[in-house]
């Protein structure tokens, strides 16, 4: 499966991004802040195959956190071609 292919500047951009999204979660919701991310080595940071499993990872954690009885205050994801993020406050 095939991507696009994203320069260091793009990822280092993402990152600066999901570090003040972080910040702004922390500082509204004043709670446990869950952020989930995959390692993709390489250039191509998303496809539908990486995608799927992403997925599957949000899946499981929201599973978890359901069976624990642990109440989600505010969740959201973004599919980005340098990588997928999903924010859990809880």
């Amino acid at each position: 499966m095939t991507g696009k292919e994203v320069s260091l500047m793009e990822m280092l951009d993402a990152r600066e991004l999901r570090v003040h999204r972080q910040l702004s979660l922390q500082q509204k919701y004043a709670s446990v802040l869950i952020c989930f991310t995959m390692n993709i080595a390489g250039p191509v940071k998303n496809n539908r195959l990486i995608y799927r499993a992403f997925e599957y990872g949000c899946d499981i954690l929201r599973h978890q956190l359901v069976s624990a009885g642990i109440e989600c205050l505010h969740q959201e994801c973004y599919c980005e071609n340098t990588g997928n993020v999903c924010y859990y406050c809880v």
